[in-house]
């Protein structure tokens, strides 16, 4: 079965190098998304205080907002890594997509103790708010998680058929 889009013989060298010309700003735009989340949380929850059970569910509402930006600049690293063969890009993507994982399965524990402690604190008119509120976050951060894993683990496989494709060009 042929494709539905019909390229020129040489538009396969002509889209690889404006990949290639492409490259810094991908890369800057992918760094971006990471950036400007992590550097948002940790100016939003300032002063910190991990001892205090409300400012770690407050740490976690957050973080579960930003998340989608995160993930989205590792993405959208791997993509253009993937594209033009950039093994050790997809292998620092795939361990921050891992360390990312580990810390959401730390969050979603963490945010759990501290909603059963809080919920005592919420006066019994705005409980079900909170308990909506609970579950949303909740939901964002595993939503997050397993996504991140994904990411992660596919960054993994991408970087090892780069080389592979790589070594078999040579």
């Amino acid at each position: 079965m042929s494709s539905p889009f019909r390229f020129h013989p040489n538009c396969r060298a002509t889209v690889n190098e404006s990949l290639r010309r492409l490259t810094w700003a991908s890369y800057l735009v992918a760094l971006l998304f990471f950036v400007f989340p992590v550097v948002d949380i940790l100016t939003n929850v300032w002063p910190w205080e991990f001892s205090g059970e409300q400012w770690r569910f407050g740490l976690a509402g957050i973080t579960s907002n930003y998340l989608i930006s995160l993930i989205f600049g590792l993405l959208w690293g791997a993509c253009v890594a993937a594209a033009l063969g950039h093994r050790a890009v997809l292998s620092a993507i795939g361990v921050l997509a891992g360390v990312g994982t580990l810390m959401l399965l730390l969050l979603t524990l963490t945010f759990t103790l501290d909603t059963l402690q809080v919920r005592n604190q919420v006066l019994d008119d705005q409980r079900a708010l909170f308990v909506i509120g609970a579950f949303k976050t909740m939901g964002k951060i595993v939503a997050a998680m397993v996504t991140m894993l994904v990411l992660a683990l596919n960054a993994f496989r991408a970087a090892k058929a780069a080389s592979a494709s790589r070594a078999a060009a040579r």
